[in-house]
């Protein structure tokens, strides 16, 4: 099937963007890297009557640290992120995700900023930036706002953003001491969207207390989630095996996943719980040199 007719545009700065989308609020669509857009598009799922091309403003496409914080443009595609060197930073879960998503077609044009945009519940995206708590920059030609993700997401396929609104940045927060980050995906098959996924972050200290602890899931939900009792029954406790099953355990009551062709509400509860002990887990290991 083909898409029914729309009109192009392709801005050469991010403030002709602006206009556009403030020109044609609600009858448009910004296409970054198209890997969901084009698709759904195809299927008459969207039909939007603007389509606005950022992929001339070269200026939204960085990596760079400033303010403690480590600063993501929109158009960032997943491929750079493959081999995102974590260094000190304990960003690790970056490279791990990454390099599961799609194939190389999809993760050469695929961008950071366009799958958080399409709020996908089975994304593995939305799930790395709440276990980092990230913040998601947006701006229009009203201004600009900064919204944190466990407030950004609202739903299926929907977000916080308003119609007018574009992501310019996603900024994740730098720590200081023996941190280490995970993603661990469950998929029926090599590229496909996750029947679960979980993303974590740990912080110890010298004695092997935690400090700090981020867990986001995907596909357990119309939204992606943190799991906020694991969280904080990990902080404050020597983090091993034990402990970790101990916090893993609280996801399955608060989560309600799906039962689709790819699995049932149950398989996907219990595969949470396993995923993120798994997460953590590989989190600890790499503190620890390993």
């Amino acid at each position: 099937m083909l898409p029914r007719v729309f009109e192009y545009f392709r801005p050469k700065t991010l403030e002709e963007a602006l206009q556009l989308l403030s020109k044609y609020k609600g009858e448009a669509k910004v296409l970054a890297g198209g890997q969901s857009l084009i698709p759904i598009m195809k299927l008459r799922l969207a039909s939007p009557k603007y389509l606005i091309d950022i992929n001339g403003l070269q200026n939204l496409s960085y990596q760079r640290t400033t303010d403690g914080h480590l600063a993501l443009g929109c158009l960032v595609r997943h491929k750079e992120l493959e081999s995102f060197e974590a260094g000190n930073t304990g960003l690790h879960v970056l490279r791990d995700a990454a390099s599961l998503i799609g194939d190389p077609q999809v993760r050469n044009m695929g961008t950071f900023g366009g799958s958080l945009a399409h709020a996908d519940p089975s994304a593995d995206w939305p799930a790395v930036a709440l276990a980092l708590r990230a913040e998601i920059k947006v701006k229009s030609v009203s201004g600009e706002r900064k919204i944190k993700a466990e407030d950004f997401f609202t739903g299926p396929f929907s977000t916080s953003m308003n119609e007018d609104e574009l992501i310019t940045e996603i900024s994740i927060p730098l720590v200081k001491g023996r941190a280490a980050s995970s993603y661990q995906k469950l998929e029926r098959k090599a590229g496909d969207f996750a029947l679960v996924g979980a993303a974590a972050f740990l912080m110890l200290d010298e004695k092997g207390v935690c400090t700090k602890a981020g867990i986001g899931l995907t596909s357990v939900a119309d939204k992606p989630v943190i799991a906020k009792k694991a969280e904080e029954l990990l902080v404050g406790r020597k983090i091993d095996e034990r402990s970790v099953e101990d916090a893993c355990q609280t996801i399955r009551e608060d989560i309600n996943p799906p039962s689709d062709v790819r699995g049932s509400s149950e398989y996907r509860k219990e595969m949470a719980v396993v995923l993120a002990k798994r997460a953590i887990l590989t989190s600890l290991r790499r503190i620890s040199g390993g």
